[in-house]
């Protein structure tokens, strides 16, 4: 929900002065601006990136060196540092919410059940980000090509990282529709035994007389789901 929120409001406010401070001819020159409202977000977006990686993603190596590399960027782009090239940070920071941004919405929207067709709608998810990491990879690939010099290893690094974590998120997206079916009727097995738990707990055990202390808290209801 975090990430649904941030790519959306970066995507909102933050991208579009990022595009009237950077011209593409002055970029192509080499001028980058990063105004104080970018760095900011930059910086939340790292700091997201790296509760992510503390909570989530420490057993996932590929994962793992993804959101270290992204963190890198950030501090590269905060500290106007010259390791990256200026084409290449446009790139990216122009494409975050293209590629992240729809499929968080899509997967938000079906955590809570605000999408009729799941299976429609989460096919259309994983085209839409196929294609949005594809466009970004033949974008830094033709930039690094025809329009950038003198590489240093760190962009390397980068890149590299970003594409082969987003390529393994390709294949976890293309399993997760394939067993589609089976993730619904599973979903749907949960709520009904969630919904059956709440209904019990409503039931009054005291005839109509009930203590103070006779009550279950929401967490009680989730921990007896969960059993």
């Amino acid at each position: 929900m975090l990430y649904t929120v941030g790519f959306s409001l970066y995507a909102i406010i933050v991208l579009p002065m990022f595009f009237i401070d950077n011209p593409v001819n002055h970029v192509l020159d080499g001028e980058m601006k990063f105004s104080a409202t970018f760095k900011l977000s930059a910086l939340v977006l790292s700091a997201l990136y790296l509760n992510d990686l503390v909570w989530n993603e420490m057993d996932d190596l590929l994962l793992g060196c993804h959101h270290l590399a992204a963190i890198l960027s950030i501090s590269i782009i905060v500290t106007e540092s010259a390791l990256l090239p200026p084409g290449l940070v446009f790139i990216r920071a122009s494409s975050i919410p293209f590629q992240d941004a729809f499929t968080n919405c899509i997967g938000f929207l079906f955590r809570f059940n605000w999408v009729a067709d799941h299976t429609f709608w989460q096919t259309f998810r994983m085209y839409h980000y196929i294609v949005a990491n594809l466009i970004v990879f033949a974008l830094e690939w033709l930039f690094l090509i025809y329009l950038s010099e003198g590489h240093s290893v760190v962009v390397y690094i980068c890149i590299l990282s970003w594409e082969l974590t987003e390529i393994y998120g390709m294949y976890q997206m293309i399993d997760f529709v394939r067993n589609m079916p089976q993730i619904i009727k599973k979903k749907v097995e949960r709520e009904t035994k969630y919904m059956a738990e709440l209904d019990q707990v409503k039931e009054d055990p005291c005839d109509g007389e009930s203590p103070a202390f006779d009550t279950v808290s929401d967490v009680q209801v989730e921990l007896s789901v969960l059993e």
